[in-house]
C-alpha cells in the first residue's frame, strides 16, 4: 500500500487554529501554485534589490574600512585581509549570539548574505538553537527526575 504525504497548514481562526490538510498525491500542481499564490504576501522586488544593494555594499564598506584600517596599522595585505575576515565573523557571530544580527537581517534582507557574514550567521544560529533545545531537554529530564 502506497504511502500519502500530506502537508497542513495552519490558519489562526477566531477562536481556535484551524488545520487545513492537503493531500499531495491527489493536489495538481497548478491547485497547489494557486493556493500558494492565493496566500502569499506580494513582494516588492524593486525596493528590496535596492536595500540588499545597499546592505550589502554597507558592509563591503565596513570590510573595506577595516581593511585600509589594518593596513595603516602596519599589517601587510596578506595580514591585513585575514584580519578583516576574523573581524567580520567574529562581529557577526557575536551579533547573531546576542540576537541582534537576526533582526537586522530581518529587515536587511538578502544584503545580509554577504559570504562572510552570511557564514558566520549560518554556523553561529544552529548552534544557538541547539544550546537552547538542549536547555529544554536538560530541564525536562530534570523535572522528571525529581517526580
Amino acid at each position: 500500500m502506497g504511502k500519502s504525504l500530506g502537508i497542513f497548514f495552519f490558519q489562526r481562526g477566531n477562536t481556535s487554529p484551524e488545520v487545513i490538510a492537503m493531500d499531495l498525491n491527489r493536489l495538481t500542481n497548478e491547485a497547489y501554485n494557486a493556493y500558494v499564490k492565493a496566500k502569499a504576501k506580494p513582494s516588492p522586488m524593486g525596493k528590496n534589490l535596492v536595500w540588499a544593494f545597499l546592505v550589502g555594499g554597507g558592509i563591503c564598506l565596513v570590510g573595506q574600512a577595516l581593511l585600509d584600517g589594518y593596513a595603516s596599522l602596519g599589517l601587510d595585505l596578506t595580514q591585513a585581509k585575514t584580519a578583516v575576515s576574523i573581524t567580520l565573523i567574529f562581529v557577526t557571530a557575536l551579533l547573531t549570539g546576542i540576537g541582534v544580527f537576526d533582526r537586522f537581517a530581518k529587515h536587511a534582507g538578502a544584503g545580509t548574505l554577504v559570504p562572510i557574514t552570511g557564514f558566520a550567521n549560518a554556523v553561529v544560529a544552529p548552534a544557538m538553537e541547539f544550546k537552547q533545545e538542549v536547555r529544554c531537554i536538560i530541564g525536562i529530564v530534570r523535572e522528571n527526575r525529581n517526580r
